[in-house]
């Protein structure tokens, strides 16, 4: 009976991070679905105790009240690309109060069934469904389906104790990440799956003198292959870059949406307010239609919403540093976190702040713990010196 609770439980679980992660403002019913997930959520865990406390209340009034003033800019001044933009504070300030819960941001052994299902699942849909660019198309755009696949794949690698296991979500990740043509999600998959891989760390998070003697004798020697085989490396590279389709989109690292991204991300401080640039600014960065957006979440933070921005930009980089070491280190890390792990860094090269929703949620509330743990730190070394 214990046992089975627990299945359903995880199940619940994984499925409310799964929705939260990958949903951002898609529509039931001609209203924003993100809405009916948290409710949905918040009914699921209203017995458990929420992390707001005495000891991180300040901070929390600070964020709900620039939330709240994020909110009203977002009304004046809308996104033509996206109706319900101005919503994505509602969302970030609701999950705060009603959903930031241990059962949610605990960890727990992910269910293998349904990560197999939706791998193959999406992996078929990803086969068989392109857009008009040629990239995957399947329930999300690719930009999305590749960090679906990451995210699947690496809640098996990073959990289970079973080397074919692992091999088996390694394979269905690549591919699948493969498969949606996008370039930022296959240097992010080499990437993550190198780091993961080769990193010098057991399960434990204890450093392995063989393992770190042996990737300091491959790197020079890769190097030195390289450099003999530069020049048929050259032709593979020009042959595969002339020609038509995924490979050349693939290795296409310059010209078109990439030099208008690399145009703003080099310019738009020229433009900082200190309370957030006017929306109809970005116009001139963005000339072709396809691209009404900045493609990255810290910029658009910055961009749209001025010092405030910056300090919720910080907010978010802290708590990735924290969790990028510790998935160097191998720690199992809980399925929420794998999660901001992969959708963060991608939400540097494509989508806006509603498709990284997850970033917000995950860093905001695990922000709010540190600040509470803090503090406790601090009344306890007061005590202490104090003698109380």
């Amino acid at each position: 009976m214990y046992l089975n609770s627990t299945m359903v439980n995880n199940n619940l679980r994984f499925a409310m991070i799964f929705a939260l992660s990958f949903v951002g403002n898609a529509l039931f019913l001609s209203i924003p679905l993100m809405l009916f997930l948290i409710c949905f959520c918040s009914i699921l865990l209203w017995k458990q105790q929420n992390i707001l406390n005495n000891k991180n209340i300040t901070v929390s009034l600070f964020i709900i009240a620039a939330l709240l003033f994020f909110f009203t800019k977002n009304l004046m001044e809308p996104r033509a690309y996206d109706q319900f933009y101005f919503l994505w504070p509602i969302y970030l300030s609701l999950f705060i109060f009603f959903c930031s819960k241990e059962d949610i941001f605990g960890s727990f052994y992910p269910p293998i069934g349904i990560t197999f299902f939706l791998g193959i699942f999406f992996l078929w849909g990803a086969m068989n469904y392109e857009d008009e660019t040629g990239r995957a198309y399947f329930i999300f755009g690719a930009n999305v389906l590749y960090r679906l696949f990451l995210f699947l794949s690496f809640l098996q690698i990073i959990h289970s104790n079973n080397t074919l296991l692992k091999l088996l979500f390694f394979l269905i990740g690549i591919a699948g990440v493969y498969l949606t043509g996008s370039r930022m999600g296959l240097m992010l998959a080499i990437s993550l799956y190198s780091m993961y891989f080769l990193s010098p760390f057991n399960n434990f998070g204890n450093i392995q003198f063989k393992k770190l003697s042996r990737i300091f004798l491959i790197i020079p020697l890769l190097l030195v292959a390289i450099l003999i085989n530069s020049e048929e490396i050259s032709a593979i590279y020009n042959l595969l870059l002339s020609s038509e389709g995924m490979a050349s989109r693939l290795l296409m690292l310059s010209g078109g949406s990439i030099s208008i991204r690399v145009d703003f991300l080099t310019s738009f401080m020229e433009h900082f307010s200190i309370f957030g640039t006017s929306s109809h600014v970005f116009n001139f960065f963005y000339f072709k239609s396809y691209f009404p957006y900045p493609h990255n979440i810290i910029a658009e933070l910055i961009f749209y919403y001025g010092f405030v921005g910056i300090l919720f930009s910080l907010i978010i980089l802290f708590e990735y540093s924290k969790t990028f070491f510790r998935f160097l280190k191998k720690t199992k890390l809980p399925p929420i976190e794998i999660a901001f792990l992969i959708i963060f860094p991608s939400c540097l090269a494509s989508g806006d702040i509603v498709d990284g929703l997850l970033v917000l949620f995950y860093s905001f509330v695990t922000f709010l713990i540190w600040c509470s743990n803090l503090l406790k730190r601090l009344e306890l070394a007061y005590l202490i010196n104090n003698k109380i």
